[in-house]
């Protein structure tokens, strides 16, 4: 993400509302998992997490919207996208291999 911040402006935007829709997605089974193991407090605080990331998803997609002006523009915002989703993507995943 900070790779993006010496390219283009909405570039590093682009790139952090990849990363916050991420987080809000990874929410869900914590409080799943919160829920069935008793952790009450855990949930609660997790929840009013969850909103504040709603709005800075919802904050991204307005500045991008906004701002976007230019198919450079544009480029660039899909170009930072792919790149955070890519990492994203890795974090998120299982790894197939056993640890050791």
């Amino acid at each position: 993400m900070w790779d993006c911040l010496d390219r283009h402006p909405l570039a590093a935007i682009a790139a952090w509302n990849v990363s916050e829709t991420s987080a809000t997605g990874s929410l869900e089974p914590t409080f799943l998992a919160g829920e069935q193991h008793g952790f009450d407090e855990v949930v609660r605080v997790h929840r009013k997490i969850e909103v504040d990331e709603k709005f800075h998803v919802g904050l991204g997609r307005q500045v991008l919207a906004r701002y976007a002006a230019t198919d450079d523009d544009r480029n660039e915002i899909l170009r930072a996208m792919r790149g955070m989703h890519s990492i994203a993507s890795e974090m998120f995943t299982p790894s197939k291999k056993a640890p050791s």
